[in-house]
């Protein structure tokens, strides 16, 4: 019985990998945009811009009109359609339709796969990703451009084991940061509620100049900078914690209709409930 699931096994192994290896064959392909909005810039300064070192300076004028937050969209239609409607692969934050394709070790990603198995695939870069397109900041784009680490998507996404699995050094991988020193020698500043030091990234194991400032009684406003000026941060909130002690047991021998509650001891554990304060 073993001997013949093993064969099965491999039959199908080499069927899914010949399957794999063939063409995918299409009746068309292309793309084209969604939405989006046209938007007038006046009143900007020209400039000249060095495209190539060593190059000469070109004159560039930013004002005029744009086309902007449109999302991108590229179409994949298989000869031998099967499937019943087609398949829009629609990407989540901070990522673009790339996510789709090919996977980071190399195989085969879910586009292929659905077009292998007859599915005319949709595959898009929503608004201010990738070749979606970006705008001006703050021009037209009002808040700032949001850039993840390499880490960031490596831990988030699984492609590692987690939090930390990133860490140039592997002793500080999957650690855990509770209890950590984050914040790092942070001095008072000329500006009131603010102050600067650096900060430690877990991501990464790298400290990075940063500075923390309060921005309410319940909202901690913390950034990091790389070279002084490139910046990111991020809000916390403080949470509102309430300590109590953990449920009492029930006594044994008691007489019916009644219970003797045993007295918690001061070595008991305590149960800890946190909530998120409203800024």
């Amino acid at each position: 019985m073993t001997r013949i699931a093993i064969v099965s096994a491999a039959i199908l192994l080499s069927a899914t990998l010949a399957n794999a290896a063939e063409p995918i064959a299409l009746r068309d392909m292309g793309s084209f945009h969604v939405g989006g909005r046209l938007v007038e810039i006046s009143g900007k300064p020209v400039k000249e811009v060095t495209f190539t070192p060593g190059g000469v300076p070109a004159k560039v004028d930013p004002n005029g009109t744009y086309q902007v937050e449109q999302m991108y969209v590229q179409y994949f239609l298989p000869a031998d359609e099967k499937g019943a409607y087609p398949l829009l692969m629609w990407h989540g934050g901070g990522l673009t339709g790339v996510t789709y394709e090919t996977t980071p070790d190399g195989r085969e990603g879910w586009l292929n796969y659905f077009l292998r198995k007859g599915w005319a695939v949709y595959n898009s870069d929503a608004v201010e990703r990738g070749r979606a397109g970006w705008a001006q900041y703050p021009d037209i784009f009002k808040s700032e451009p949001v850039f993840l680490t390499t880490a960031n998507p490596f831990e988030r996404f699984r492609i590692g084991d987690g939090v930390g699995s990133y860490n140039p050094d592997p002793a500080k991988r999957n650690r855990s940061v509770i209890g950590m020193p984050i914040l790092l020698d942070m001095k008072p500043t000329s500006s009131a509620n603010r102050w600067e030091g650096e900060i430690y990234n877990a991501e990464d194991g790298k400290i990075y100049s940063g500075s923390i400032a309060l921005n309410s009684e319940n909202v901690l406003r913390i950034e990091g900078c790389v070279l002084g000026f490139l910046c990111g941060g991020q809000n916390w909130s403080r949470a509102k914690c309430e300590e109590a002690a953990s449920s009492a047991t029930v006594g044994r021998g008691t007489t019916a209709g009644k219970r003797a509650a045993t007295p918690t001891s001061p070595s008991s554990p305590s149960v800890t409930s946190c909530r998120e304060v409203a800024p």
